[in-house]
């Protein structure tokens, strides 16, 4: 006697293979978005940041792209069972396609972004990115449903354990591809994701001066003598772009520069100013400080310089040892 297989474990499986894809690709992109949000950092968790954020940026745009604009299977078993209005394409051009529809989906996807409001930044990214994976799925799954089931597109699922001896012997040389494929996509970009970006995190640090024009302020016209009895004004200038709340400490002095041995050395210095504020990530401040000169320091062609620190600055600040400095070239007149 022949036993026949369950019809409707049949179809159950069949259903599973049908969207088992997208659902994968909707819990990839879910698991990076929420590992992002809660800012979860381990020595586990730091390799899964890599291998995630790997196939956010160069797989999972392209592939749901891929399945929103070719819902059909892969390969019909016969030419009728693709529709016209569905072209179908091979595994092979369905992985070429998942990472060059995602070459170009991903920089598109931030030059976007910066005609908004929200700018260029690693949260805004993320979230761009997600968005256009959710909705290419959405689309995906909605295509692929209308279409009669023996044309959709469908992971073999001929490799999983059946009880048979040559379960594993079935797997398609082109499945195979797929894995080994995506798995190297988001390998060959973890080095990099996972060293520090210069630039992504930093602090800009900058002076500005008010040019007398409804209260313009301007990167110009900085004040070319300081006195001791008539304050010159200067507006600090800090953003936080450290993703992170951050205490800041700014320190000014007035330096006298001498060139010895071809190296610039202070030989005088006098602090004329000191003070910390705290900003948020993404915040930004601009503080009018007053300056005037004291008898310490006096003469012509003399370094202002500006010496920012996270937290609380060393008992001795300096150039070297400030996180940012900006300077200007200003006279002093003594009391």
């Amino acid at each position: 006697m022949v036993s026949r297989p369950d019809r409707a474990q049949t179809t159950d499986a069949g259903l599973v293979a049908t969207f088992v894809d997208l659902v994968l690709a909707a819990a990839l992109t879910a698991a990076v978005f929420g590992i992002a949000v809660t800012g979860a950092s381990s020595s586990v968790l730091d390799p899964l940041h890599v291998v995630l954020g790997g196939l956010l940026v160069f797989v999972l745009p392209g592939y749901a792209l891929t399945a929103a604009l070719f819902p059909a299977r892969s390969a019909p078993r016969s030419p009728a069972d693709a529709p016209p209005d569905h072209p179908s394409v091979s595994s092979t051009e369905r992985v070429v396609l998942s990472v060059g529809l995602s070459l170009a989906a991903t920089p598109l996807t931030v030059l976007a972004l910066n005609f908004t409001e929200f700018g260029i930044g690693r949260a805004s990214v993320l979230n761009g990115l997600v968005v256009v994976v959710a909705v290419a799925l959405v689309v995906a799954t909605v295509r692929r449903a209308t279409l009669p089931p023996h044309q959709r597109f469908r992971l073999s699922l001929s490799w999983l354990p059946s009880g048979s001896a040559g379960g594993l012997r079935a797997v398609p040389a082109t499945n195979v591809l797929i894995a080994v494929f995506l798995l190297a996509s988001a390998g060959l970009v973890g080095a990099t994701l996972a060293e520090p970006q210069n630039g992504e995190r930093y602090t800009e640090f900058y002076l500005l001066t008010d040019n007398g024009e409804n209260g313009t302020l301007v990167a110009d016209e900085y004040p070319a003598r300081l006195d001791p009895v008539e304050p010159r004004s200067l507006y600090v200038g800090i953003a936080n772009h450290e993703e992170r709340t951050v205490d800041y400490t700014v320190v000014a002095e007035l330096q006298r520069i001498e060139t010895r041995d071809g190296e610039r050395t202070v030989v005088a210095e006098s602090e004329l100013d000191r003070f910390t504020t705290t900003l948020a990530a993404g915040e930004a401040t601009r503080q009018q400080r007053e300056l005037t000169t004291d008898s310490a320091v006096t003469g012509e062609e003399l370094r202002l310089i500006f010496l920012l620190y996270r937290g609380t600055p060393p008992e001795t600040p300096t150039e070297a040892n400030a996180y940012r400095s900006t300077h200007i070239w200003v006279n002093a007149t003594a009391p």
